[in-house]
């Protein structure tokens, strides 16, 4: 039975080990990434930022893109928790404005997405699949939320969520075609 404590013992310690070391080149790709455009970026530099071999940073993220998406998910996560807390039980509108507030404060990340929509365009590409996935739930809870605002009187009965919640697509859709702002 002791036996069996130790094996698990350092079964859960490598495991703790490798989750933290995960955990640590995910945030070394979001200070990358907000450091040095998209385009720019290598998994190179992410394992000189940590000081450890391309190799073994490939072992926990074989793809670069991989490695890209889960950045994207932790930094744009962490954004939208903290703009969520921030408007609490505001309205859609508020929120979309907070959001827009978020941009200019964390102008990397924007132009990491602005960058991505270009990518999610294209059906070839990897992560295109992936990023239109995300852009469409964002839409979606857009839409819910308009409509739950009319609902309860937070937004006038004329508007029609559906357009509206596509003015964010296209505004955005905009800025990438005038491409990122100039650094």
């Amino acid at each position: 039975m002791l036996e069996d404590t130790s094996a698990d013992t350092v079964a859960a310690a490598a495991a703790a080990a490798t989750l933290h070391l995960r955990i640590r080149i995910v945030g070394a790709t979001v200070d990358l990434l907000r450091d040095v455009p998209f385009h720019e970026a290598r998994v190179e530099h992410v394992a000189e930022r940590l000081d450890i071999s391309t190799y073994e940073l490939q072992q926990h993220f074989p793809s670069w893109d991989g490695l890209v998406l889960a950045a994207v998910d932790r930094w744009n996560g962490a954004r939208m928790d903290e703009v969520t807390r921030e408007v609490g039980n505001g309205s859609t509108v508020e929120l979309l404005r907070a959001i827009v507030a978020s941009n200019a404060d964390d102008p990397a990340l924007m132009r990491l997405l602005v960058a991505l929509l270009s990518v999610a365009g294209n059906p070839e590409h990897a992560m295109s699949t992936y990023l239109r996935s995300r852009y469409q739930l964002f839409f979606s809870q857009v839409k819910r939320g308009l409509e739950h605002d009319i609902a309860v009187g937070r937004a006038p009965h004329t508007m029609d969520p559906p357009p509206r919640s596509r003015t964010a697509h296209r505004t955005v859709r905009g800025a990438a075609a005038a491409g990122p702002p100039a650094q």
